[in-house]
């Protein structure tokens, strides 16, 4: 979703947003979808959805390490490690 990551790098958070829930509606949502909707929560300093946007990415897709990965740097960006 370029056009969408490009929105959010601009710091258009709700278009960006808006976008990404877009795509992650559905059975099994796009890794991409859940990883942009939690980047664009934190931007807006929504750490809480951050969080629940990175567990429902981990339920849709346990084996990414992806997720993991941004669970943690979220963490240690709020001094939680």
């Amino acid at each position: 979703f370029p056009a969408l990551k490009q929105r959010l790098q601009r710091g258009n958070y709700a278009e960006a947003l808006a976008g990404f829930e877009e795509q992650a509606k559905g059975d099994k949502p796009p890794l991409a979808a859940l990883v942009g909707i939690a980047e664009c929560k934190r931007a807006t300093g929504d750490t809480t959805g951050a969080f629940e946007a990175l567990d429902a990415a981990r339920k849709a897709h346990p084996d990414s390490a992806n997720v993991l990965a941004r669970r943690a740097d979220l963490f240690y960006s709020l001094g939680k490690f």
